[in-house]
């Protein structure tokens, strides 16, 4: 059967997350998810995170879940991993602590020339009561002023049509890669579609999030604008 969405998960040292990443995929109707398949990429954790996953996935009626594992590369070249290993006709980012809180399924299945979809997404600060984040669609002509000023979207606020995706993540970044990648590939701005009810996915915001090393992010912001001009 063809899938019609592949989530992207890359993992690394997220056994205290990843099982409740995938229970938040319980959200997808029984029905539906033979449309769906996860796939994730280990990026050589040093914890059991692949085993939580092979248990949290068993738990997933008619799902199909699969990990693959690599030594450690980084983030970036763990979702190109996925993604050259995905076979739907949307991809879906997610990171090992984030969670699925709306089944996109048959918003997906309707007929569209999309080339993106753009959700409202909830954050989830540790001290704080969640908030939803609600993004303006990005117009083509207004690509470069938008993406080089600012990271526009966060990874998970897309789901980005798998044919528009020209270019990989830069290999060698681990901080704004999300960044970067928008900036690779226009193509997924094209024809935006936006979803304006409820938010898609749960970004839980903490400490340990990667954009909160400063020095790295500010190296990484500077690789963005050389590579801009």
């Amino acid at each position: 059967m063809s899938r019609l969405l592949s989530i992207v998960i890359p993992v690394y040292n997220a056994s205290q997350t990843v099982a409740r990443t995938l229970r938040s995929l319980e959200i997808i109707a029984p029905r539906r998810r033979p449309l769906v398949e996860v796939v994730a990429v280990d990026d050589g954790s040093t914890d059991d995170s692949p085993a939580v996953f092979e248990r949290s996935a068993a738990a997933l009626d008619g799902l199909q879940c699969n990990i693959v594992t690599q030594t450690n590369q980084g983030v970036s070249v763990a979702r190109n991993a996925a993604i050259e290993r995905a076979q739907g006709d949307w991809i879906l980012f997610l990171d090992a602590d984030d969670e699925l809180i709306f089944d996109p399924v048959e918003r997906l299945r309707e007929p569209n020339d999309a080339t993106s979809i753009l959700w409202p997404v909830e954050m989830s600060p540790q001290d704080r009561r969640p908030t939803v984040a609600r993004f303006r669609p990005m117009a083509p002509d207004s690509f470069l002023d938008r993406v080089t000023a600012e990271n526009p979207y966060p990874i998970c606020a897309l789901t980005v049509r798998r044919s528009a995706l020209v270019e990989r993540f830069d290999s060698e970044m681990r901080y704004l890669e999300d960044w970067d990648f928008w900036l690779r590939n226009p193509n997924v701005f094209e024809r935006m579609a936006t979803e304006a009810g409820a938010a898609l996915t749960r970004v839980h915001v903490h400490q340990q999030n990667r954009s909160s090393h400063w020095a790295a992010c500010g190296a990484a912001r500077c690789r963005i604008a050389s590579a801009a001009r």
